[in-house]
């Protein structure tokens, strides 16, 4: 039983290792190799792999293990698959939600290609053009500052699409200086009162959770969120570096 068990286990890591591998070809064909998270997949791969192959081929040796080593090792990957599924419980509920009208907006910037929105900053532009159309009162921040592969900063580009849609530039405020999270709040805070505004945080449906808690952590007093949906086969991606920034910003005290 104990060799069918540790074949069984061998056998689902040894597929969920191919799965990795496919997906990151798949990113390489449809990407290119410019994209560093993209490897992430093929460290995967190799990690599922030699895990499969060491239980199919070397059940021997594991079952030779003392007991207590065995459930040490068997209680760190249960915990670490518990804390894997509810925190990506967390951000795909989190990710749905909507929020009512705000006194400001705050859209954080992702990747300009030149002087246009990558997908992701169209998406979450898209969300925002479609929420200032709802609530004509709000005003908007648009945050995010100018990387050096960026023809323009993010809050500009994010500017002239909001502008080129049909928003009056008077409802625009650009914060063109942050480069992560907590800084497009950091700065956004300087042009509202945090203790009296309901803000609303527009970004990716993933990220929502965690921009969210890192405003309430920063002191805003009411915010909420709105979330832009993700590209389908950015999902895992996603949803799986998204994992590994919430437990950094965790055990950092951010959130």
């Amino acid at each position: 039983m104990k060799k069918r068990g540790c074949n069984i286990w061998g056998a689902l890591f040894c597929a969920a290792g191919m799965i990795c591998l496919l997906y990151f070809i798949f990113l390489l064909a449809r990407m290119g190799a410019t994209v560093t998270f993209t490897y992430f997949w093929l460290a995967a791969a190799f990690g599922f792999g030699g895990m499969g192959l060491a239980l199919v081929f070397a059940r021997g040796a594991l079952g030779r293990l003392p007991r207590w080593l065995r459930f040490v090792v068997e209680g760190i990957v249960a915990a670490g698959c518990a804390v894997f599924i509810l925190v990506e419980a967390v951000l795909i509920i989190c990710g749905s939600k909507s929020a009512g009208e705000a006194d400001y907006v705050i859209v954080l910037g992702a990747k300009v290609n030149n002087t246009s929105p990558s997908l992701i900053l169209k998406a979450r532009l898209d969300t925002a053009l479609a929420y200032l159309n709802r609530y004509p009162n709000a005003k908007v921040i648009v945050s995010g500052g100018q990387g050096a592969d960026e023809g323009i900063s993010e809050a500009e580009c994010m500017y002239r699409y909001l502008l080129a849609a049909g928003i009056a530039k008077e409802r625009i405020i650009q914060e063109d200086r942050s480069t992560n999270t907590r800084e497009n709040l950091e700065f956004s805070a300087q042009f509202l009162d945090t203790s009296r505004d309901f803000v609303v945080i527009i970004t990716s449906d993933f990220h929502l959770f965690r921009s969210v808690r890192i405003a309430k952590k920063m002191g805003f007093a009411q915010v909420g969120g709105e979330a832009a949906p993700s590209l389908w086969y950015l999902v895992p991606t996603n949803y799986m570096r998204e994992f590994l920034a919430v437990v950094k910003d965790f055990l950092l005290g951010n959130i």
